[in-house]
């Protein structure tokens, strides 16, 4: 639900592992979580502020900081420091949600997340630019660690701790968290702008039941056989379970209309030409009003 690496994969891996010096080395302890950071968002509903796209991407925090988005009362961004600490929190969330190859009715050990990252060539730090999930995702999530035999790190105890001040500030049950990071792990700036606005998107998607139907009827509707095969095939080489068709939309919804970066995403490269993508994207805009 993030975009991950696509045609700039070889750049993020190379400036990555130039930052990361031993990092490569230790792939199964990478993902055991560090201390949890000195300064964390104090769980009240009075600590998250509103803040648009562009004073989220200001932010260079040493601790997260959780926000919500401007404009949109159920869509909050806790921001990471790094990509490192974005991992030891989010990783295993995604693992269940959305990543093909995992239980879905547990979560997964430590071991099984190593092996599955690095079967990819990736880090934990690397497996994922960004997250979003809906509060369900977040419950469900949780709700397992509780009944199962998997403890949560001290991260996403952490993470655990924020629900209910969300929950309260949200003024609802139903509100979506993403998250960006301090830099995109080799990217620049226009392309951590990107990742942000495609979070962002997904965020609407969970927060805003009729954007959510036009977008599921777009994929169902909008888009051709052929399109719909060329996305989905897209996506299972990006990791994703596609046998989830809320999935599948919402992604495919994410990249065509608001990852507005060719290194993160170039529609020409899954067989749509530039007018479709361009007369898809005006749909999904549309869609939001």
């Amino acid at each position: 639900m993030a975009p991950r690496r696509s045609g700039l994969g070889w750049l993020v891996l190379a400036v990555a592992a130039l930052a990361a010096g031993a990092w490569w080395h230790g792939l199964p302890q990478l993902w055991l979580p560090a201390p949890p950071p000195a300064t964390t968002p104090a769980a009240t509903a009075e600590a998250f502020a509103e803040a648009d796209e562009d004073a989220i991407l200001a932010l260079r925090p040493a601790a997260p900081v959780m926000l919500r988005l401007a404009g949109e009362a159920r869509v909050f961004v806790l921001v990471f420091p790094d990509l490192v600490a974005q991992a030891a929190t989010m990783n295993r969330v995604a693992a269940l949600v959305e990543k093909a190859g995992f239980a879905r009715d547990r979560l997964a050990t430590a071991e099984e997340l190593a092996r599955a990252i690095a079967a990819r060539g990736d880090t934990p730090a690397t497996w994922y630019l960004a997250h979003d999930y809906s509060a369900a995702d977040l419950r469900r999530f949780f709700q397992l660690a509780a009944s199962g035999a998997q403890p949560l790190s001290a991260d996403e105890a952490w993470l655990q701790a924020q629900l209910p001040p969300l929950r309260a500030s949200a003024g609802a049950d139903d509100f979506a968290l993403l998250t960006l990071t301090a830099n995109t792990g080799g990217g620049d700036e226009v392309m951590r702008a990107a990742v942000l606005r495609h979070e962002v998107a997904h965020g609407r998607f969970f927060t805003r039941p009729a954007f959510a139907a036009r977008v599921m009827t777009l994929w169902r509707e909008g888009l051709t056989t052929e399109e719909r095969g060329a996305f989905t095939a897209y996506l299972a080489g990006e990791g994703y379970d596609t046998g989830n068709e809320a999935l599948m939309a919402n992604e495919a919804m994410a990249y065509l209309a608001f990852t507005p970066d060719p290194r993160l995403f170039k529609p020409e490269a899954i067989g749509f030409t530039t007018e479709r993508a361009a007369a898809l994207r005006l749909l999904y805009e549309r869609a939001l009003d």
